[in-house]
């Protein structure tokens, strides 16, 4: 992994950033996420880890994003 110094320093855990696997694993992972948060009537779009939740208004969005907090944890 890039150190920011133009140094590159290998890992022993987790999946490599970028590596073709990270977006099935997250998509496995986050697939309950989704399901809850579309019945719960919110309208989401979702590429591996990066969420889109889509709202009318700065108050929904805040309420979403409580929402998806409370989801996730």
């Amino acid at each position: 992994m890039p150190t920011g110094k133009g140094v590159w320093e290998a890992t022993e855990i987790g999946s490599p950033q970028g590596g073709v696997v990270s977006p099935l694993i997250a998509n496995i992972y986050l697939d309950a996420f989704d399901q809850e948060m579309m019945r719960r009537g919110y309208r989401i779009v979702r590429y591996a880890d990066d969420i889109l939740i889509l709202c009318r208004s700065k108050r929904s969005a805040e309420h979403a994003m409580s929402v998806a907090t409370e989801i996730l944890e």
